[in-house]
């Protein structure tokens, strides 16, 4: 009993905390673009949580493995004989990990096997997931239905989400495996609970007595599936009758049918920046060190190369204490130091991808991406360009500033609540609902500081 008290008065005294900015810390340095030098810097090498400001690591790191015209690729194959509307044998989905893959480009491969004279396959309908792992989510961190945290795999579609029509309980698409029940709960914990049902069904619970928007996003657990499915649900709308999917590899003797290619990386690495988009920079990653490499890597393993990669690249920064465990920056252990990353920066400043410069990528205060709504007085937009990045308890900031004078530095702004996001992650979704209520207070709160500082640089500047 009395352990109880204890845990329920540390929760609330974690609430009040994050009322207020107490018990944050803050980490930045500020380095003059014309010579290197650091104009200012607080705790600025402790290493911080970097969450998604690792996206300009890896962007960067992709575009330079890969290149900017580098492209994601979708493929159809057959094997058989097409008779009088029919493919007397198999059809296989292939895919290479494109991240940007939609509902149109799927009904681009349909119109184009349509257009070969097949109407109907009489053999198996196969998916071909052997180019990438697969994985039920991007990062065991945070709530399982949040749609920002996909499953990945060799095939993805329309960011592996797909919509619940809450008041019917529907899934769209409405595809087999995507099965939505009700079930009453305390108003508390999440709004969807996921449960793995026969043949790899997935079953979402919905608690019927939180509010809830009439039609909510979730994200699938098993891409490859969902997105053969996809691929089957709209065969079949469009006229082409296809038997259920199944995992299989594409034959070597195949016949490549119809193909998609995808938007070049540097359009890519463009979106992703902008949007902050987790599946886009993780397959963008595990592409890049699977040419390094010669072949596939877990997202760790991956990461690890990634952060080699830097420190081979970038001797003159300490990478002591910095880490690196996936692309997304979605967990809790890519880290670095605010110095670290401006120097990082510093080098970065006249990088350029067929004419087009890394710091063009970026999103701009007062105009587009994460800093749309960040200082956009007239006086102060189009100064700051930068990627943001947030968790519960993580607040973030790192790129380029002009100041009034026309100087032009990079900087980097970490901040934390160590000790809620700590607790946090200790937490069950129930558990920890006010820690998160309080965390959108805390963010508040410390944007305004953090914009304090920046209105500061750019006026004193």
């Amino acid at each position: 009993m009395k352990k109880r008290i204890f845990f329920f008065f540390l929760l609330f005294s974690s609430f009040l905390e994050a009322r207020s900015l107490s018990g944050t810390k803050m980490s930045y340095a500020l380095i003059d673009l014309d010579n290197g030098k650091l104009i200012e810097s607080e705790y600025a090498d402790r290493p911080m949580i970097l969450a998604s400001v690792s996206k300009i690591f890896t962007f960067y790191f992709a575009l330079k493995v890969l290149g900017p015209e580098d492209h994601f690729r979708t493929e159809v194959h057959k094997k058989g004989e097409i008779v009088n509307g029919v493919l007397k044998g198999n059809l296989y989905l292939k895919g290479y990990g494109a991240p940007y893959f939609t509902a149109n480009h799927i009904l681009s491969l349909i119109h184009q096997i349509k257009s070969k004279g097949i109407q109907k396959v009489e053999g198996k309908y196969y998916y071909d997931s052997s180019e990438q792992w697969a994985y039920p989510r991007i990062s065991e961190l945070g709530l399982e239905d949040q749609p920002d945290n996909p499953s990945i795999g060799a095939l993805n579609v329309e960011f592996n989400r797909f919509r619940v029509w809450t008041k019917l309980n529907l899934a769209s698409p409405p595809l087999k495996h995507l099965i939505v029940k009700s079930e009453e709960k305390s108003k508390k914990g999440q709004k969807f609970k996921f449960g793995l049902g026969a043949e790899g069904s997935e079953i979402w619970l919905k608690n019927s007595k939180m509010r809830m928007r009439s039609i909510e996003d979730l994200p699938s657990k098993n891409s490859n599936l969902f997105t053969s499915s996809f691929f089957h649900y709209l065969a079949g709308l469009h006229g082409l009758s296809l038997p259920d999917p199944q995992n299989k590899k594409v034959p070597e003797n195949s016949t490549l049918l119809a193909s998609h290619k995808g938007i070049p990386l540097i359009r890519l690495a463009s979106l992703g920046l902008e949007y902050s988009n987790n599946l886009i920079a993780e397959m963008a990653m595990l592409k890049a060190v699977k040419k390094l490499s010669k072949g596939k890597k877990t997202l760790l393993e991956s990461a690890s190369y990634m952060h080699k990669w830097f420190k081979e690249k970038f001797p003159h920064i300490n990478w002591k204490g910095s880490h690196f465990n996936n692309a997304s920056g979605l967990n809790l252990n890519n880290k670095l130091g605010s110095k670290e990353m401006a120097q990082l920066l510093f080098s970065l400043q006249s990088v350029n991808f067929n004419e087009r410069s890394f710091w063009s990528l970026l999103s701009i205060n007062g105009h587009s991406g994460g800093l749309v709504r960040r200082l956009k007085h007239p006086s102060l937009a189009f100064r700051i360009y930068g990627k943001t990045g947030s968790l519960y308890y993580v607040n973030n900031l790192a790129g380029y500033i002009m100041g009034k004078s026309g100087k032009r530095y990079a900087f980097a702004l970490f901040t934390s609540h160590e000790k809620n996001r700590a607790l946090l992650s200790k937490l069950d979704p129930e558990e920890g609902r006010y820690l998160r209520a309080g965390s959108r207070r805390w963010r508040r709160r410390s944007m305004r500081k953090m914009d304090k500082k920046l209105q500061s640089w750019i006026t004193k500047l």
